[in-house]
């Protein structure tokens, strides 16, 4: 058993789908020693008296680096225009905590397929 070295890290990522990958994450940081907080292993702490979204945030408070899994599928937490992961994402980088991103190579290629591309919204013609 390796021995705990008291840093929590946060993983955040849509989670259906990808629960095999999730576990795996979640059991490779652990045998590194770290607390690992994740809402699909059961680690953020997930109160009746909250929203999925208001627990999620209050373990971006409580970690002390945050790991962001960026995948094709945005997540089916959606709330309001962004997802749970996405709201996650962005207090992490207000509260300036140490944070990595692991990103699918399908949003990568994407990204630089449309980087210059103009894309007319058919509704608002911008």
């Amino acid at each position: 058993m390796v021995e705990k070295n008291n840093i929590k890290v946060l993983v955040a990522s849509t989670i259906y789908g990808y629960q095999d990958q999730l576990a795996a994450i979640y059991t490779q940081l652990d045998s590194y020693g770290y607390t690992v907080m994740n809402s699909h292993m059961g680690t953020v702490y997930a109160g009746s008296d909250k929203s999925n979204l208001e627990d999620c945030l209050a373990a971006v408070e409580e970690c002390d680096a945050f790991l962001g899994i960026i995948r094709p599928d945005y997540g089916s937490g959606v709330i309001g225009e962004t997802s749970i992961t996405h709201q996650e994402v962005l207090k992490a980088i207000m509260l300036r905590k140490a944070r990595w991103f692991l990103v699918d190579s399908k949003v990568v290629f994407t990204r630089q397929l449309l980087k210059n591309a103009q894309i007319v919204d058919n509704h608002t013609l911008k």
